[in-house]
């Protein structure tokens, strides 16, 4: 107990001090917390990359499922899949699998993390467009920090419900220049079929927060329009943390256009106020990263310090909300 009262009083120390002081006051957190594994999130991003693409329909699609269940049960106090089936903007139908496990699931104050799973089955900025992406930092980067953290808290006595939520089916939207008409939401069809299917009696968490694209190197994290528009709040929480840890170039305090994600459908048909961790660009032709949607978004581009700058932020965060619930 004194060992966790101690975190909780250097945790206040944090969100009090300004920017000068938050590399020591970080250091001293050391001392009472194990720092985020950003090294076993990368490990998580190569085993699913290792598998090859994960286009749902494919078999790597399946074996990658199979996995995040199985890692997720080891952490997790229950873990089970949403399955549904979709037609895609190419008058496809594919069965998807939205995977869904519980941390503490006695306790309502929950928080919800979530990241989509599935890669893309082409490769929009390639003169080969017709080609699927190994996708290690859109998509399984997401996956990776969540998986650590969730390793994590299952080695700690904690007092807050976390649910993770990888949605399928994220990434398999219109392709610029095919024979097929543009549609509408023809993206993030997982997270559309869960925020419309949620069960009855569902404890709903309070906040959700996503995570995409947050393992490349020389990631920059905004402020995304749709999120400060649904959770303002949570957002300067989030971003306020990783400025007093030091990792102020990775969450600039700046704005940066809507990016429509898998948050937006949390947002607009669950209503649960979601955020998106997302890496764009600033004053750019191209709003993403240069490997986005091409061949070379493999395990190159991926960062330790990009995946420790998401992991411990969220890792503070998780336990200044565990201290409102239990503030003795």
């Amino acid at each position: 107990m004194i060992r966790i009262f101690l975190l909780f009083l250097t945790l206040s120390l944090i969100l009090g001090c300004d920017s000068s002081s938050a590399s020591s006051v970080a250091k001293k957190v050391d001392d009472f917390v194990h720092r985020f594994d950003a090294s076993l999130a990368k490990s998580y991003i190569q085993r699913q990359v290792s598998l090859g693409h994960r286009v749902p329909g494919s078999a790597m699609h399946k074996v990658c499922g199979d996995s995040l269940i199985l890692w997720l049960s080891k952490s997790c106090d229950t873990v089970y899949e949403q399955s549904f089936e979709v037609k895609t903007f190419d008058q496809k139908n594919y069965k998807g699998r939205n995977i869904i496990a519980k941390i503490n699931p006695h306790l309502t104050h929950r928080i919800m993390l979530s990241a989509h799973w599935d890669t893309r089955a082409f490769a929009d900025n390639e003169p080969n467009k017709n080609q699927p992406i190994l996708g290690a930092d859109d998509g399984a980067s997401g996956v990776g920090v969540i998986l650590a953290l969730a390793d994590y808290l299952s080695t700690q006595t904690h007092q807050i419900g976390v649910d993770i939520v990888l949605f399928d089916l994220e990434d398999y939207g219109y392709l610029e220049g095919s024979p097929y008409p543009q549609v509408e939401n023809s993206y993030c069809l997982g997270s559309q079929h869960w925020a419309r299917n949620i069960p009855q009696g569902y404890v709903y968490p309070y906040a959700n927060i996503l995570l995409d694209m947050v393992g490349g190197r020389g990631a920059t994290f905004f402020k995304e329009g749709i999120s400060m528009g649904y959770a303002p709040n949570l957002v300067d929480q989030i971003w306020t943390i990783a400025h007093q840890l030091g990792y102020d170039k990775f969450f600039p305090l700046q704005e940066n256009g809507m990016i429509t994600d898998d948050h937006y459908y949390v947002n607009s048909i669950a209503n649960i106020p979601s955020i998106d961790i997302i890496h764009t660009r600033l004053n750019s032709d191209k709003t993403f990263a240069p490997w986005h949607h091409t061949v070379g978004d493999d395990m190159s581009v991926i960062d330790l310090a990009t995946l420790e700058a998401v992991g411990q932020t969220l890792l503070y965060y998780l336990f200044t909300q565990e201290t409102k619930t239990n503030p003795s």
